[in-house]
């Protein structure tokens, strides 16, 4: 029917189901039967799969090349085992179930570098819809939005810039300034100004 389902892909960080030693929920249950290594290995994740300064869930793994997200262990994405277990169920999802679009959970909890790396190994970014989720603080004068939002645009274009451009982002700061502009009745947000930040020309604004 020429619709394209799409998958939100959440790598940044899994829940555990059980309670470790310190008391706080870092262990996983059976490994998934479809995730066996290249030896046919099937692949238990433990504390290893979780960033060591993670602050809340006691990790063994690297330190964490992004944001830490509270809710949910952070996953170490340094770690090759790791990466190829994503990389599987990720090939999965597309091959099998028949995803043609990936929506990225939280990009800003993990370096853009290891994102690259799966949509090269995995996806056609010139046919399938590959896009993150990376929500930038905006910039405010107190309790008002400023008008000026170049930094964050920035923030957006050099994210997308460090993944040599295989995946887009949503473009949350104009949505912010929309969202301003309606709620607040003012459509003066709207007039059209010019971004003139690096990586870009003003017309690609």
């Amino acid at each position: 029917m020429g619709v394209t389902p799409v998958c939100d892909v959440v790598i940044n960080h899994r829940a555990a189901e059980g309670v470790g030693p310190e008391g706080a929920y870092n262990q996983y249950g059976e490994p998934d039967a479809r995730d066996v290594d290249d030896e046919g290995n099937h692949v238990r994740w433990g504390e290893w799969a979780i960033t060591c300064d993670d602050p809340s869930y006691h990790g063994k793994g690297g330190p964490d090349s992004g944001e830490n997200y509270h809710a949910a262990p952070d996953l170490d994405h340094s770690n090759p085992a790791l990466r190829e277990s994503l990389k599987r169920w990720m090939r999965w999802l597309k091959t099998e179930i028949g995803f043609g679009g990936f929506r990225f959970d939280f990009v800003r909890g993990y370096a853009p570098s290891y994102l690259e790396e799966y949509v090269r190994a995995i996806f056609d970014p010139t046919a399938d819809l590959v896009v993150g989720e990376n929500w930038v603080d905006m910039n405010w004068e107190g309790s008002t939005l400023s008008y000026d939002q170049d930094g964050p645009r920035t923030k957006l274009v050099d994210w997308i810039a460090s993944t040599h451009g295989v995946c887009a982002l949503f473009d949350f700061v104009t949505k912010g300034a929309l969202q301003r502009a309606v709620e607040h009745v003012e459509f003066w947000r709207l007039r059209c100004v010019l971004y003139t930040g690096p990586h870009t020309t003003p017309s690609a604004w």
